[in-house]
């Protein structure tokens, strides 16, 4: 398996120059969480005796894209987004001093700002669509057409932008992220559930002749599997409305059951939802 990437600066593709400055570049991609990069480039000293480094590469919200590119598959972007933090760490030792950039993808910019704000009479889909299109960095949204809430409520914003998007998300069964686009600078922003599909990447494989990663950790909480109710008033009638829901009914993996015995879950009561029964049943699925 051969491996290449590419490292765009401010949209521009990085010379060799500036290519053979960077020794490591660490992503972390995590579900409901933004995207980051760490690019780790040595700190020398000048012949004055002074630390230097290329200034260019200290810009706050400057921005900075990583694709890589496995055999002969198309480069895929894996961050798109600005530099929105930095860490000198300097040594005595030769070759101990660095500078590493820390890179986040374009929903930063829905976290820039606090705010209250109210929807009335709009689709949870419309207010996905309105909140991204506010950023001038998101240039296109992935937003799949679902079927409209009938019953639609004032909705109020408190938080930032992204907060407010993964709140709408959890209670409606999908996802709010913001993904690369297919050229520098043009981010997508998604509100859906995650592909069930394969990339169409190779497998990983950890032991044997045709190992491509070096380790793999799986960590299991058997505290985390619940069933889980959640009760609130229907405001028509008054009466009482209670949904239940239970790991049990999520799709397994594998073939083997999550839990060898029933005694073994728990039992977790959620907050009332202030909602309609289309939130409160996907409220439950997101918990599960």
């Amino acid at each position: 398996m051969t491996t290449d990437f590419k490292v765009f600066f401010d949209n521009e593709s990085a010379s060799e120059e500036e290519l053979n400055q960077i020794t490591e570049i660490v992503i972390e991609q995590e579900v409901d969480m933004a995207w980051e990069a760490k690019v780790k480039i040595p700190i020398t000293i000048d012949q004055d005796g002074n630390w230097y480094t290329d200034k260019d590469f200290i810009n706050m919200f400057s921005r900075i894209r990583i694709e890589v590119k496995i055999d002969e598959n198309p480069y895929v972007a894996l961050i798109d987004g600005p530099i929105v933090g930095y860490e000198h760490s300097m040594s005595t030792e030769p070759g101990q001093s660095y500078l590493i950039l820390k890179v986040q993808d374009d929903s930063i910019f829905l976290n820039r700002e606090e705010k209250i704000e109210i929807f009335e009479n709009t689709q949870i889909l419309q207010i996905a669509t309105q909140v991204f299109q506010n950023i001038p960095e998101i240039n296109s949204t992935d937003i799949p057409a679902t079927q409209d809430d009938p019953n639609l409520q004032v909705i109020v914003q408190r938080g930032s932008d992204i907060q407010f998007l993964r709140s709408l998300a959890k209670t409606h069964g999908v996802h709010a992220y913001v993904l690369p686009g297919n050229f520098p600078n043009q981010s997508i922003g998604c509100f859906k559930p995650f592909p069930t599909q394969t990339d169409g990447l190779i497998p990983f494989v950890l032991l044997g002749e045709n190992r491509n990663i070096a380790s793999f950790r799986v960590i299991n909480d058997g505290q985390r599997p619940s069933e889980f109710s959640v009760s609130k008033i229907d405001d028509t009638n008054k009466k009482t409305l209670t949904y239940n829901a239970s790991f049990t009914e999520s799709k397994l993996l594998g073939i083997n059951p999550t839990l060898s015995e029933d005694s073994s879950k728990s039992l977790q009561l959620l907050e009332p939802w202030k909602t309609t029964q289309f939130t409160l049943e996907h409220q439950l699925k997101q918990k599960q």
